[in-house]
């Protein structure tokens, strides 16, 4: 780049792909207040701005509730939704490298621009889950009265349906295919079951995959699938089905095959 400014990669068509993939980074990890500071320390005030204020306006300054004295800095700003308008016009610009898209894509809700820079399963569900809870939090916002402005229209091509879960991971599985190894597809069906919170499908369809290989799991996968099983039969004893008790003895059975059977008495006793 031939100029020290912070608009220099959009306008040279010269992107700044570490930089911006650290922040996205840091977003994808959850790290909002280290993405703040990576941001304000390398002159990006603008992203750090925006880091700061898109999310909804909370004021934590409450006597009542706090104590009196005890002041605490309100989080977000009023004006989330023109800032959330302006992210989303720099995620929708061609001229802007896939991870700077990403980054203020997350800070919008915009799916479109998050999903080139999601190389991964968890990549995809991330930003699927996450522009579905923006949508939420965005129809929310439009219709509270404890507010005191009220918000603009949103940026033309905002998804208006809220969606769910189970409309994301079924849109996930048709992006992603059928390429996936063994290890990977169980992984992401316990994933599944546990974010929509359906243990007795999870405990199911467990059971379908493992009597559904036509070569025996590895013993650790099935250990980890026996204790996933025996965690939701204590969180919920409806999981207990014929299903349940299934992968347990074939649990059991491997255990005792490989030599291990002083281990088996947790699993048998759940039977």
């Amino acid at each position: 780049m031939t100029e020290l400014v912070a608009d220099a990669p959009s306008t040279q068509w010269l992107p700044m792909h570490e930089f911006h993939y650290n922040i996205f980074f840091h977003l994808r990890g959850g790290q909002l207040q280290r993405a703040k500071e990576l941001a304000a320390d390398n002159g990006h005030r603008y992203l750090a701005n925006a880091l700061a204020v898109c999310r909804p306006c909370q004021d934590l300054h409450n006597a009542s509730t706090i104590g009196a004295g005890l002041k605490q800095p309100a989080q977000g700003s009023f004006y989330g939704d023109l800032w959330m308008r302006a992210c989303w016009r720099v995620a929708s610009s061609p001229t802007c490298s896939p991870y700077k898209r990403a980054v203020y894509g997350a800070l919008s809700g915009n799916l479109e621009a998050m999903l080139p820079a999601c190389t991964t399963w968890e990549d995809q569900l991330w930003a699927r889950m996450r522009a579905v809870v923006d949508v939420c939090v965005e129809q929310e916002l439009s219709t509270a009265k404890q507010q005191g402005r009220s918000h603009g229209p949103l940026p033309p091509g905002y998804q208006s349906d809220r969606g769910t879960f189970e409309a994301v991971f079924r849109d996930l599985q048709a992006a992603v295919g059928a390429s996936e190894t063994l290890d990977k597809e169980i992984t992401h069906i316990v994933q599944r079951g546990i974010v929509l919170g359906d243990g007795v499908s999870l405990v199911e369809e467990i059971h379908d995959w493992i009597t559904g290989q036509q070569i025996e799991p590895p013993l650790l996968t099935m250990r980890f699938l026996a204790h996933v099983a025996l965690l939701l039969g204590q969180v919920g004893p409806e999981t207990r089905t014929a299903a349940y008790s299934a992968l347990l003895c074939a649990y059991i059975e491997m255990l005792i095959h490989d030599g291990r059977a002083s281990l088996a008495a947790t699993c048998a006793a759940a039977l």
